[in-house]
């Protein structure tokens, strides 16, 4: 995803992201950005549930929802909340609920002390933009697995935001195509 003040430099209000997977199904993933550049909302599309996210004045997350939809969009039923505080020392506390038909299954409390790179052998510019990743299996909300080892490769439009991204396996056949539609 782009950095957030990308996002809110360049006025960008929601995000349509075309996903298609080994060239055969296609999907069309929706966010939505707050005044901050943040996620406020997403809409995965291979899966009947979204997220919701909340801020605080300083731009930092302080609750996400997980929803699933209902027949009554004003109802929609919540399966997972996590709160975030911010103690002193750099560190994020995180209060995960899952419920199941509106009772509490499971609660957790986590403490993160810093932020570590999510990928593997990480290429960046010089704008400190990833260019390539790699990492292992890719498993998909539908029940996609496409197993071994990846490369993702970025590509930028002018404006320095993601336009497109590819996915290709150990045998450099593109498994994962990734098209970015900005809306401002």
């Amino acid at each position: 995803m782009n950095d957030s003040k990308l996002i809110q430099k360049n006025g960008v209000k929601a995000l349509t992201i075309k996903n298609c997977l080994e060239n055969t199904s296609c999907y069309t993933d929706y966010y939505e950005f707050n005044s901050c550049g943040k996620i406020s909302l997403e809409q995965p599309s291979m899966i009947g549930s979204y997220r919701r996210f909340e801020y605080d004045s300083k731009c930092r997350l302080i609750k996400s929802l997980g929803l699933n939809y209902t027949t009554d969009k004003t109802k929609d039923s919540v399966w997972s909340k996590s709160e975030l505080e911010y103690p002193k020392h750099d560190s994020t506390i995180v209060i995960t609920t899952h419920f199941d038909d509106r009772k509490l299954v499971y609660q957790d409390t986590t403490k993160i002390n810093e932020r570590s790179e999510p990928f593997q052998n990480v290429i960046r510019n010089d704008k400190g933009q990833i260019l390539q990743h790699s990492y292992g299996n890719l498993y998909y909300p539908c029940g996609t697995q496409i197993l071994g080892k990846h490369t993702c490769l970025y590509l930028y439009n002018q404006n320095g935001l993601i336009s497109h991204v590819e996915i290709y396996n150990s045998s450099n056949e593109i498994v994962v195509d990734l098209k970015y539609e900005y809306t401002k």
